[in-house]
């Protein structure tokens, strides 16, 4: 099976089951690449430096000959931005019917990666990406900050549409509740980059007494773990399945949103993570506003990290029904209404 991060294995999938009860009539086919069948893991870093060139030119060989072949066929294409990839220069040479999704400042999330890498990819991104930009046909952004971001970039007027991350309500069941004992909070990433703050959450919890459980589903690195100094209320389990992910939910009393935004100069997100959570009927703890979700709204709380406050909001929502959270949150997630709406969009812009 190829790894495709769960939320975005979700979201594919999704948008290509909704397309069929559009009524607008839309043909919507969904394409992912991946390098060669590989297993769930850290398999990257199963590679020597070598192996890991071979694998980046292949894959982008094989993805840009397919799109160069098949994007005359269709009246829109929706690519997902490949952030500080050399290879987005060769968009120029296709025909002018590319929309470009963004999900995040692509300048300052290159450049926080380290070494020679991070630098070459922030420099290609902020002097030579910017060219097939201006290329694409218009700019999509699951945040308006990133859609002005976009637009800055690029110096010119485009069409422009807002799509927010949405999910798929009917694909995820509500969490079976097995909430006991101390508060137990769940942060969950691919990879727990800067920006995500883990570090942040767990210098802040290790510091008091009460009992609590930590659970951390992702790579980590091995300094990131080292942070909890072998403290038993941190539990780091690496990359898990589906199935191990929705037993340990099932004990979460909230889930851990991203904390330092801050260091790729955004206020705003519209995490899939976040609205997986509250699918599930986790409520979520957060330090970025949301941009489709309320400020008021009690199930998703944007707030400077304070640990005895997010014990007391665990304790607090440890009463409501999962039902309840999920009810009250899929108007704002909920991804047949943006979904709808992109689309006819499309329609008018193409």
């Amino acid at each position: 099976m190829h790894y495709i991060p769960g939320s975005i294995k979700q979201q594919l999938e999704s948008e290509l089951t909704m397309s069929v009860g559009l009524a607008n009539s839309v043909e919507w086919d969904v394409a992912f690449f991946s390098n060669d069948l590989i297993s769930l893991g850290d398999w990257h870093h199963k590679l020597n430096a070598y192996g890991r060139a071979i694998d980046y030119f292949n894959l982008r060989i094989r993805f840009y000959y397919w799109l160069f072949r098949v994007s005359k066929d269709y009246d829109c294409v929706l690519l997902r931005w490949p952030a500080g990839d050399l290879f987005t220069l060769l968009l120029i040479l296709l025909n002018n019917n590319i929309y470009t999704i963004h999900h995040t400042f692509e300048i300052k999330e290159v450049s926080l990666r380290k070494g020679r890498i991070g630098k070459l990819k922030s420099f290609i991104e902020k002097h030579l990406s910017v060219s097939s930009l201006k290329k694409a046909r218009g700019i999509i952004g699951v945040t308006g900050e990133i859609v002005d971001y976009e637009l800055n970039r690029v110096s010119q007027i485009k069409p422009t549409f807002v799509y927010p991350n949405g999910f798929d309500i009917s694909s995820r069941e509500i969490t079976i509740d097995k909430r006991n004992g101390a508060p137990v909070f769940l942060m969950i990433a691919t990879e727990f980059s800067p920006w995500q703050g883990l570090e942040l959450v767990i210098d802040e919890l290790k510091v008091i007494s009460e009992l609590f459980e930590f659970h951390v589903i992702g790579n980590v690195s091995d300094s990131q773990i080292k942070r909890g100094n072998g403290d038993e209320r941190f539990v780091f389990h690496g990359m898990r399945d589906s199935g191990f992910i929705n037993e340990v939910m099932g004990k979460v009393d909230v889930g851990i949103a991203a904390y330092r935004l801050d260091l790729k100069g955004m206020k705003q997100a519209c995490s899939l993570k976040v609205r997986d959570y509250l699918a599930a009927g986790v409520p979520v703890y957060s330090g970025h506003a949301d941009a489709t979700i309320p400020d008021n709204f009690p199930y998703y709380i944007n707030k400077e990290l304070n640990p005895h406050e997010l014990i007391d909001f665990a304790k607090q929502v440890r009463s409501v029904p999962r039902q309840k959270v999920r009810e009250e949150s899929e108007k704002y997630i909920d991804k047949r209404i943006y979904f709808k709406a992109l689309t006819d969009w499309l329609l008018v812009n193409q």
